[in-house]
């Protein structure tokens, strides 16, 4: 009996899961990988600064919005929710929050910036606090 239980264990270990993921033994909680947020912050930026310049407003919004939700969904620990709250998880700007300019530019206010995609996919986020540009990054078009 006692052989059984190894060799089944044994086949569990070989042929499961790697420790980690999606495993029962060994699982990493959400806890685990949770960064602070201006880190996870710094990700995004770092992330949008090396992806192809986007060239149009929209292009760049949804780069933006795209590449948050990826590091957030990674890195946070907070699942996302379909009515984003004040649960810790940073969210892209609401539909309700976007603005259109006559020139093709968008400005989406969130929480903590105000964001301006130009219409030669140029973003721009300034700290609602403090005024100040904390990101920058020009278009391609």
């Amino acid at each position: 009996m006692t052989r059984l239980i190894c060799v089944l264990l044994t086949l569990f270990f070989l042929n499961g899961p790697a420790m980690g993921e999606n495993s029962d033994f060994g699982r990493s909680s959400l806890a685990a990988k949770t960064i602070p947020k201006a880190e996870r912050l710094g990700m995004v930026y770092d992330r949008v600064t090396g992806a192809p310049a986007a060239t149009t407003a929209e292009e760049a919004m949804q780069q933006m919005h795209r590449t948050l939700d990826a590091v957030e969904d990674a890195y946070s620990g907070i699942p996302r929710a379909k009515n984003p709250g004040l649960d810790g998880r940073m969210y892209p700007a609401q539909t309700d929050r976007i603005i259109t300019g006559a020139d093709g530019t968008l400005t989406a206010t969130s929480r903590g910036h105000v964001t301006t995609y130009g219409p030669n996919g140029s973003i721009k986020v300034i700290d609602r606090k403090t005024g100040s540009v904390v990101f920058q990054k020009p278009g391609g078009g």
